[in-house]
């Protein structure tokens, strides 16, 4: 990469993202006066440098599965950790943001971001603690009710035969998923994986943050598929509502890390209460209201209601509806 270029989007595979976020001007800053040997001390803020977005084509529909051609994907976001190792060998820290989309309540949609968010830590940090990753698919499993479809998927995939026990099956699925070249630890995270329940590395954003809210008319037509029980009604809000349905990694500046207790978003396993703390004054208008046209992120600015994200997303390549035809590349 050029390292002049602008914030862009470089590159697709399928059913991921992945862009550079435009340079920041680190050289201005405002220093009060000091006197004798006392010192100034400079602070950069946190500064995402690149992202990675899964899409929800990766996803089961209203689940948190995985499916297997993910591989891509994955070789995706290795490309650009690589792309953004500095000059010490040092690779960005990374955070895992899930978003829902704006139908369904705020806790259930926090549940399920945060389940999305967390298989996909899972699915990162498979080779260097396997345990660990399959312990955390158990728990979404049991907690969503995975069943006879998701084994299967997983037996085909990896192989084995029916009956197999679900942590063998999940251990050989997600060998089976994740490049062997795939070797990420809690360290390569934001908070360094200081939180046993990984606050401020992974967090489900619940339905705050939608890339793109409907018309009001076609609100109100999907409001009247929805109590008509209208299954082809239903179906095409899904679909439309798939741009919203995302799990977002923002790749930070290299050296930078956070601590838990002081990062502003709930654990992904936590309700949604901390999250209006960090709402916009006008944040429930921002992800509500729908105008005689579509709101879409990248042109208007204004339907995230977390301003904390908002600030770390403002200008990134990843948050847009629109996807751009995958580039060569090779691992």
């Amino acid at each position: 990469m050029d390292d002049n270029d602008s914030g862009k989007v470089v590159g697709s595979s399928g059913g991921a993202l992945a862009g550079k976020h435009a340079a920041e001007n680190l050289s201005d800053c405002l220093a009060a006066p000091a006197v004798s040997s006392e010192r100034n001390t400079i602070r950069l803020r946190l500064i995402p440098v690149a992202c990675w977005r899964v899409d929800d084509i990766r996803f089961a529909f209203d689940s948190s599965f995985v499916t297997p051609d993910i591989d891509a994907d994955l070789r995706l976001l290795m490309r650009m950790r690589e792309d953004h190792k500095d000059a010490g060998g040092r690779y960005p820290p990374l955070s895992v943001f899930g978003h829902a989309d704006p139908t369904g309540d705020d806790t259930y949609n926090k549940t399920l971001s945060g389940h999305r968010a967390l298989a996909v830590y899972a699915v990162l940090t498979f080779h260097t603690q396997p345990s660990a990753s399959v312990a955390l698919w158990q728990k979404i499993a049991q907690a969503e009710g995975w069943g006879d479809t998701q084994r299967s998927m997983m037996r085909d995939a990896a192989s084995l035969p029916g009956g197999t026990a679900d942590s063998a099956l999940m251990q050989a699925y997600l060998t089976t998923i994740c490049p062997k070249e795939l070797t990420l630890g809690p360290n390569d995270f934001l908070a360094r994986g200081a939180d046993s329940a990984h606050k401020g590395d992974v967090q489900g954003c619940s339905r705050f943050n939608p890339l793109m809210i409907f018309s009001a008319s076609d609100q109100a037509r999907y409001e009247q598929a929805s109590q008509n029980k209208d299954e082809t009604g239903l179906l095409e809000r899904n679909t439309a509502n798939a741009t919203n349905r995302r799990v977002t990694v923002l790749l930070f500046r290299c050296g930078s890390v956070v601590i838990p207790a002081k990062w502003p978003c709930p654990r992904a396993t936590e309700g949604p209460g901390d999250c209006f703390k960090r709402f916009w004054s006008d944040g429930n208008a921002r992800r509500n209201t729908h105008l005689t046209t579509e709101r879409r992120y990248e042109k208007t600015k204004d339907t995230f209601a977390c301003r904390f994200y908002d600030r770390l997303s403002n200008s990134s390549p990843c948050e847009q509806h629109a996807v751009v035809d995958a580039y060569p590349f090779s691992m």
